[in-house]
């Protein structure tokens, strides 16, 4: 079971210690790291997502959240509606997938 991982941490500890300096297991570690950091982003990237579609229901306008999230991502109604389903049915109905990611 992977420890949880926050992704402030890991870019800081592997950009702060260079390269250079790094021996082989220090390289492989940096990677493991770095490769679990896309994970938790993209399951933060849910959380938000789906919260933004929560707080927007009954507002006025709510129907355009799917047109505000394409243009603040700079992406098409349709992807933006595809990523806002899919952060939905995560945080709805796939919790442990989604606690999954966020452990990286």
């Amino acid at each position: 079971m992977f420890d949880p991982i926050s992704p402030d941490k890991a870019l800081a500890a592997v950009f702060a210690a260079g390269v250079d300096g790094l021996d082989a297991d220090q390289c492989l570690d940096a990677i493991h790291d770095l490769e679990r950091v896309p994970a938790v982003v993209e399951a933060r990237k849910a959380r938000l997502l789906a919260r933004f579609a929560l707080v927007r229901v009954g507002e006025p306008l709510a129907e355009l959240a799917t047109e505000e999230v394409a243009l603040e991502l700079n992406i098409t109604s349709n992807s933006a509606e595809c990523r806002m389903v899919f952060a939905e049915a995560l945080v709805e109905r796939l919790p442990g997938t989604l606690a999954a990611l966020e452990r990286g």
